[in-house]
């Protein structure tokens, strides 16, 4: 379970529509006050590849403003959610976290061991009458003559993703 923070502005632009990221890209975290005005809660995001923040922008400033309370109880619960999920990425316990694109697909590989799992091996406790061994008389199925559904789709995102973030980083460093 991924959680993520999700903007949708009021009136969408053109230009911006909406931006969505990972809590866990939520830094620095706080809540302000004026001397005159309401209550606000901001951090600093760190956009995601896809998120609806352009590339070439490495950090954001993020602020939400409380006319009528609760930036407290906002802060704590987001302070909260935020240590669980890093104890759960510490953990290895948040899926998509560390995501590695799939190998490449290659139709000359030779299958996997998994045909072994169907056979049965004979038991001691006496004979079974009329039943045969499963997945012993089966011939070998032949290897697929195409890709899995999907799979250059999913490519190509990992490719576009990793190349977004890799953009993204230079722009940090710059």
């Amino acid at each position: 379970m991924l959680l993520q923070v999700i903007y949708l502005p009021a009136r969408p632009t053109d230009e911006f529509k909406s931006f969505f990221a990972p809590v866990l890209n939520f830094s620095d975290t706080h809540v302000q006050s004026s001397w005159i005005g309401p209550w606000s809660w901001g951090g600093v995001v760190r956009p995601v590849p896809g998120g609806g923040i352009p590339m070439d922008i490495p950090r954001i400033e993020a602020k939400l403003i409380f006319r009528d309370g609760g930036h407290s109880d906002f802060q704590a619960k987001f302070e909260w959610l935020k240590e669980r999920l890093h104890h759960a990425q510490e953990l290895g316990m948040i899926p998509g976290q560390n995501l590695e694109p799939p190998p490449p697909y290659d139709a000359s590989a030779p299958p996997s061991s998994s045909s072994a799992v169907g056979r049965q091996q004979p038991s001691s406790d006496g004979p079974e009458p009329n039943v045969p061994p499963t997945g012993q008389h089966q011939p070998p199925q032949p290897a697929p003559d195409e890709p899995p559904p999907d799979y250059l789709e999913a490519q190509a995102q990992a490719i576009t993703i990793q190349y977004e973030e890799r953009e993204r980083q230079e722009a940090d460093r710059r």
